[in-house]
């Protein structure tokens, strides 16, 4: 997702990884994500137009690939990640047939039912060569909301720019708060040229009605995440006005 080399070498601190510590303080040292672990829908499909409006159609095709079947559903979806994770062990069909957990089907029924419930997909995690795999009906919303912001007179000139609004994409800033090192990447910066503002743009996608959106900007603390980028990007403008000030 992050293109900016410098920005994933940097050690300063992320919102992401502060957040952490509103859940535990431990869980701050803590990484609990793992590359076995199957992308959960939310988030590959906000990744994914994330990607498509901020760094545009090639770079969305060199990180996924759209597929031509559907996930299997309940455990034999599961069971098709865990034997596409485990492909190269000679036990893979075992492993995954015990991390899944079926209760009622064999091990003998759940591979004869692959054959035509889960092979179609599994052929397609392969052929994916490392690329993130979307299905159709994923990629069908993620076109959706595509069109929907990038289309809508309200939300189209902060995203894309306008004779009024200067946009840049996947802007990095780095600041210092109480002697700590931190760091952001904002989707969108954009420059409003008639009020002189800056407004730093994250964008946010959700499976739930808008009518909870309020319900959600605190679950996920949102807040949290927009003063983290207001105070970086504050201390950089300041940082460039002394700049400017001393030439």
């Amino acid at each position: 997702m992050i293109i900016d080399d410098d920005y994933l070498g940097s050690s300063a601190i992320s919102q992401s990884k502060l957040k952490r510590i509103l859940g535990h303080p431990k869980n701050y040292l803590e990484d609990n994500f793992s590359e076995d672990d199957e992308p959960a829908d939310a988030i590959l499909i906000g990744d994914a137009v994330d990607m498509l409006i901020t760094q545009g159609e090639d770079k969305f095709q060199n990180k996924f690939f759209v597929a031509t079947q559907e996930r299997p559903t309940a455990q034999m979806g599961e069971y098709v990640w865990n034997l596409f994770i485990h492909r190269l062990n000679s036990n893979a069909s075992e492993i995954a047939y015990n991390n899944v957990g079926f209760k009622r089907d064999t091990l003998a029924k759940v591979e004869e039912r692959f054959k035509t419930e889960g092979k179609p997909y599994y052929d397609e995690l392969i052929a994916a060569e490392g690329k993130t795999v979307i299905t159709p009906t994923q990629f069908n919303t993620i076109q959706l909301i595509k069109r929907s912001l990038c289309e809508n007179k309200f939300t189209s000139k902060f995203l894309l720019g306008s004779d009024r609004y200067l946009v840049s994409y996947q802007v990095p800033i780095y600041f210092s708060y109480e002697g700590n090192s931190c760091k952001g990447l904002i989707d969108v910066l954009c420059y409003d040229r008639v009020k002189n503002q800056l407004y730093p743009i994250d964008i946010k996608t959700t499976a739930s009605s808008l009518n909870g959106w309020e319900y959600n900007f605190v679950k996920f603390r949102y807040d949290f995440q927009a003063a983290f980028y207001v105070e970086g990007l504050s201390q950089m403008l300041l940082s460039y006005y002394r700049d400017w000030e001393t030439d």
